[in-house]
C-alpha cells in the first residue's frame, strides 16, 4: 500500500513544434521542375508547345502532387509525434486522477469524546479559550474516581459511551458495526460488555473486540487490506496500574468512524483522509507527496498536531511544515499533556476533528509507530470541479492527402490518357486510395497501441 503513495508520477511529453514551411517550398520547386522536364520530354511532336494545354500540363499536376507529398511529410514529421504526445498526456492525466482518487479516500469522524488531564485541551492549545497548559515531562492522572463497587475503567468507559449513545444508535441502524477496545489487558473487554448492558446500547457481544495497546497501528490499520465497510467505534484507554510505576499520562477517548456512503442526513465532525507513512523516505518528501494528493487545499490548512514523535522526527516534520508556502500553527500535544502512551495515537485525530467542526480549517496530524512517522489530513470534504482530460489529437492531413492523391490521379488520367492503354477504370483508383488509407490507419493504430503498452509497462506494472 505504501508503494502506491510513492509510485513515480509520469511526466507529460511536450508536443512537437509546428514544422517549418521551407521544406514544402523545396518540395514545390522540385516537383514543378520534374513536371516541366517531363512535359517537355514527352510532349507529342507536331503539337505547338505554347498552348494553354501545354502550360496546364506543366503546372496543374504540381499542385496535387505537392499536397500529397507535403501531407505525408507533415504526418511523419509532426502529426504522428503529436498523436503520440497527446495520447501519452491523456494517460498521464488519467493516472493522476486515479492516484488522487485513491489518495483522497477518507472516513467520516461522526463524533468523538476525549477525557484528558486538562479540560478543553484543543481550544486552549489554539488560544480560543484561555492559554495552552505546559506539562512537558509531567505524568498526569485523570480526575476520575471510582465509586464503591465499580472500577475506574468502568467509569471511564461510561463517560465515553454516554455522549456517543445517540450517534451509536443512529449508526447501528445503518448496519456493519464494530467496536474496538484498545487497552493493556484483554480482560477489560468484559468490563466494556458490562457497561454496554448498563447503558442499554444497541451493540451485540459479537460487535465488541479487544486489541492490545502495544500492537495497535491506528492510522495504518484503517487503510489495510480489509477496508472499513460500515462504522467503527474506537475506545482507547491508558490508565495507570497501581502495581507499577506510570510511564505516561492517563488518557481515554472514543472515536466513531464511518464510511461516508452510510451516513444519511448526518453531518460528521470532519473527515480523516488516507494516511501516509514515511518509512525510509525523508519526512519532507512524505509531506510533499501527501500535499500533492490534494486531500485538502493548502490554503485551508491551519494547524499541525503531533504526538509520540522522537526528537529527530519532531524536528524533521516541524521544519517541513514550517517550510510550507503558508503559515501553519504547530501544536505539540505532549508538551501540554505530558508523556504520551498508546492511546495518544488517536488523540490528534480527535482534537483536529473537533477544531474542524469549530470552523478552524483543515488540520494536519502526525503520529509515530514502529519507527515510522504517519501523516493524516483531517478536514471537511471539498467539492472540486472535475478537470476534463485533454483530447487526443489524431492525424488528419494524411487522410485528405490520400483522397486528393486518388482523385488527382483519376482526373489527370481522364484529361491526358484519353482512351489509350494507360487508361484505368475508376474502381482501380478507388482501390488504390482505400489501400493507402488502410495502410496509414493501421500504422496509426499500431503507433498509438505501442504508446499505451509502453505507458502501462512503465507506470502501471
Amino acid at each position: 500500500m505504501r508503494s502506491l503513495w510513492f509510485r513515480p508520477e509520469p511526466v507529460d511529453q511536450p508536443e512537437p513544434e509546428w514544422p517549418s514551411v521551407w521544406p514544402h517550398v523545396l518540395f514545390y520547386v522540385v516537383i514543378q521542375a520534374i513536371c516541366v522536364v517531363v512535359v517537355i520530354l514527352l510532349w507529342p511532336e507536331g503539337k505547338p508547345p505554347g498552348t494553354l494545354r501545354f502550360y496546364a500540363a506543366m503546372l496543374l499536376p504540381a499542385l496535387p502532387a505537392l499536397i500529397v507529398v507535403s501531407g505525408f511529410f507533415h504526418y511523419f514529421t509532426y502529426e504522428q509525434a503529436l498523436a503520440r504526445a497527446s495520447l501519452w498526456n491523456r494517460l498521464c492525466h488519467q493516472w493522476r486522477c486515479d492516484w488522487r482518487g485513491w489518495a483522497q479516500a477518507h472516513l467520516a469522524i461522526v463524533a468523538s469524546v476525549v477525557l484528558a488531564p486538562e479540560d478543553d485541551i484543543a481550544e486552549r492549545m489554539l488560544g480560543l479559550e484561555g492559554s495552552a497548559p505546559v506539562n512537558a515531562g509531567k505524568i498526569l492522572p485523570l480526575a476520575i474516581d471510582a465509586p464503591a463497587g465499580t472500577t475506574r475503567l468502568a467509569c471511564v468507559l461510561e463517560q465515553l459511551l454516554r455522549p456517543l449513545a445517540t450517534a451509536i444508535t443512529a449508526r447501528e441502524r445503518a448496519g456493519g458495526y464494530r467496536v474496538v477496545l484498545q487497552t493493556n489487558r484483554e480482560a477489560d473487554l468484559e468490563v466494556l460488555r458490562m457497561v454496554v448492558r448498563d447503558l442499554d446500547l444497541p451493540l451485540k457481544a459479537t460487535d465488541l473486540s479487544w486489541v492490545s495497546a502495544a500492537e495497535a497501528r491506528p492510522m495504518s490499520d484503517l487503510w489495510g487490506k480489509k477496508p472499513l465497510s460500515g462504522s467503527l467505534l474506537v475506545l482507547a484507554c491508558q490508565l495507570h496500574d497501581p502495581t507499577t510505576a506510570p510511564e505516561c499520562s492517563e488518557l481515554a477517548l472514543g472515536l466513531l468512524l464511518s464510511q461516508p456512503k452510510v451516513l444519511v442526513h448526518t453531518k460528521p465532525q470532519a473527515c480523516l483522509y488516507r494516511a501516509i507513512s514515511s518509512g525510509t523516505t525523508p519526512v519532507e518528501h512524505t509531506l510533499a507527496t501527501l500535499l500533492r494528493a490534494e486531500q485538502t487545499p493548502l490554503t485551508r490548512l491551519r494547524h499541525f498536531w503531533f504526538t509520540r514523535l522522537d526528537s529527530r522526527s519532531r524536528h524533521a516534520v516541524t521544519t517541513a511544515v514550517a517550510d510550507l508556502d503558508r503559515p501553519v500553527g504547530i501544536q505539540d500535544i505532549d508538551r501540554c499533556l505530558g508523556p504520551a502512551g498508546p492511546a495518544s495515537d488517536w488523540l490528534p485525530a480527535a482534537l483536529a476533528a473537533r477544531m474542524v467542526d469549530h470552523g478552524q480549517g483543515s488540520q494536519l496530524i502526525a503520529t509515530r509507530h514502529d519507527g515510522e512517522v504517519t501523516l493524516n489530513v483531517v478536514a471537511m470534504p471539498s467539492a472540486r470541479p472535475a478537470v476534463p482530460p485533454p483530447a487526443v489529437t489524431l492525424p488528419k492531413l494524411w487522410y485528405s492527402s490520400t483522397i486528393i492523391l486518388g482523385g488527382s490521379l483519376f482526373v489527370l488520367d481522364v484529361l491526358y490518357a484519353g482512351n489509350g492503354p494507360m487508361r484505368l477504370s475508376w474502381w482501380a483508383y478507388l482501390i488504390v486510395t482505400v489501400c493507402v488509407l488502410a495502410y496509414f490507419a493501421l500504422l496509426e493504430a499500431v503507433t498509438l497501441s505501442a504508446t499505451v503498452v509502453h505507458f502501462k509497462n512503465r507506470h502501471l506494472s
